[in-house]
């Protein structure tokens, strides 16, 4: 019987838990715990719930399902793979070795330090309209962002109450951008603020912070790839 281990026990770590333990294979799953489904106050668009789901009572039916068919779960953080002779899961609270690994641990959100944030997501505060933006039909939702993204929120939030931009990035010639608008002054290619070389001031602008910012409002670390 093969070894499996998951890191995550989020719903795509537990769905890979039932599939592997239901084949057979010995199944270990590794994570810090319920993560941000914690902040989910109401979950209405998950298929078999009438009345809804709190994102805790889902958290909680996932994990008793997969450990019903054989799962064991481990509360601890990954800190390194080691590919020796076998894959080794290191955490800490030891090693776990495995013949493959998954990797299910979902996406990390950087959210604006504003104050009263984080203590009212899931009750007021939300990082998805098409998740939520139902919940507020007919009311009035500001959307906090920049870009694409954030008209695509706004159109969003629109559909069942009133969307209204707090900050949105124009396009060079000065227009809120619609979908399919460039955002960027130059194709292929980042410029600095400045006049005749805004370029070659944006670069020593970057080169002093360590960051380099494009016309769309993303930014990385110098080197570090897009």
């Amino acid at each position: 019987m093969g070894k499996i281990v998951i890191v995550g026990s989020g719903p795509a770590g537990c769905s890979a838990a039932l599939y592997a333990a239901r084949a057979g294979m010995e199944t270990t799953v590794i994570s810090k715990g319920i993560g941000a489904l914690q902040k989910a106050e109401q979950i209405q668009n998950y298929y078999g719930f009438e009345e809804g789901i709190t994102g805790a009572e889902l958290y909680r039916r996932g994990v008793a399902g997969a450990q019903a068919v054989g799962t064991q779960f481990v509360t601890a953080e990954v800190v390194g793979l080691d590919y020796a002779a076998t894959l080794v899961v290191q955490t800490t609270a030891g090693d776990y070795p495995a013949d493959a690994v998954i990797l299910a641990t979902g996406t990390g959100r950087i959210a604006p330090k504003i104050a009263g944030l984080a203590e009212h997501e899931g009750r007021g505060v939300s990082y998805c309209a098409t998740c939520d933006a139902f919940f507020y039909r007919g009311k009035t939702a500001a959307v906090l962002g920049t870009g694409e993204y954030a008209l695509h929120e706004v159109q969003a939030a629109a559909a069942g109450g009133k969307g209204h931009p707090v900050h949105q990035r124009r396009t060079p010639d000065g227009r809120v951008p619609r979908r399919g608008d460039r955002l960027h002054r130059k194709a292929g290619g980042h410029r600095g603020r400045g006049n005749g070389n805004g370029a070659a001031v944006g670069r020593r602008r970057a080169a002093a912070c360590g960051r380099s910012v494009c016309g769309a409002g993303r930014s990385r670390q110098c080197g570090a790839g897009p």
